[in-house]
């Protein structure tokens, strides 16, 4: 008896213990995103409490562009400034035709109505700079100025990675995606070493400023859960979790989220289904106190 009273009362502890990281995790996430440092709002514009991961001075890349419908929502909002905008597709201009009629063409041309000038088609996450159109040759350092806008990139942002191959076991799927995430990883860091050797050759600073991030954004719950983005990240490149907070879909009011196949939304409306932005950054030198918001199933 003495025995399963012990046991009571250690799965009532527990009990309170998870009751209580539940009323805590719920009172953070209703303030936005929280994390390291002091600075836990993530944008000065736009409604209180709605989560952005950038600045609107801040220089941003936006992978995997569907029908370019967020890169016309973050600057349409005032969430960017549009010089400071690089807005990617994977697909074509001929392919984005094909895959979304008629709402591609008139994002893209509210982009340029709203003077971003660079929007870059054929850009694959996995091959960025060979698809950006960059080079490792000192002597192409205009070259790659002139295609980035600078030598200085704040943030490279991939909404909803996936690979769209309509795997239908499981397993293989995560791998596939796993996989995807990796080379992606890999690129960005690739990136930000070419850029950083650009300014150091063309002699100009930034080395303290806040560069070199990477956010991604994924659904919630499986096969997401099972990517391990963390444990990925911090695998491959040695990136650590900055902040993680709710994707805010009241943030992005001229954003609809596509499949990579086309028009088609997912087997249920994106907006009615919970997402997560993951901010990460290169481990520097001293320590940064974080509070963690996710789920005990995301804790690494």
């Amino acid at each position: 008896m003495a025995k399963k009273g012990r046991l009571a009362r250690r799965q009532r502890r527990k009990q309170q213990k998870q009751e209580e990281s539940i009323k805590k995790r719920r009172k953070l996430d209703h303030k936005g995103y929280v994390g390291g440092g002091q600075d836990t709002s993530l944008s000065s514009k736009g409604p209180k409490g709605l989560s952005i991961p950038f600045d609107e001075k801040e220089k941003i890349i936006l992978i995997g562009e569907g029908d370019f419908s967020y890169a016309v929502s973050i600057v349409e909002e005032g969430y960017i400034k549009p010089e400071n905008l690089i807005a990617t597709s994977f697909d074509t201009l001929e392919e984005l035709k094909q895959k979304y009629p008629e709402v591609a063409e008139a994002n893209l041309k509210k982009l340029n109505e709203l003077m971003v000038k660079k929007v870059v088609h054929g850009v694959d996450g996995t091959k960025l700079i060979k698809t950006l159109k960059l080079s490792w040759n000192p002597k192409k350092l205009d070259r790659n100025r002139n295609a980035m806008n600078g030598l200085k990139i704040n943030l490279v942002l991939f909404n909803f990675p996936h690979v769209g191959r309509g795997i239908k076991d499981m397993d293989r799927n995560i791998k596939a995606n796993q996989e995807m995430l990796v080379s992606f990883f890999t690129n960005c860091k690739e990136l930000f070493e070419l850029l950083a050797q650009n300014r150091s050759q063309g002699g100009e600073k930034g080395n303290n400023e806040d560069l070199d991030k990477i956010a991604v954004t994924l659904f919630d719950g499986e096969p997401y859960n099972s990517w391990q983005i963390k444990q990925l990240i911090r695998n491959t490149i040695g990136y650590k979790v900055r902040r993680s907070g709710t994707f805010d879909w009241k943030a992005y009011k001229e954003y609809h989220h596509r499949k990579t196949a086309g028009m088609h939304d997912t087997t249920k409306v994106a907006k009615e289904r919970a997402a997560r932005t993951y901010l990460f950054e290169p481990k520097r030198g001293g320590k940064r106190k974080r509070v963690e918001m996710e789920s005990e199933s995301e804790s690494e």
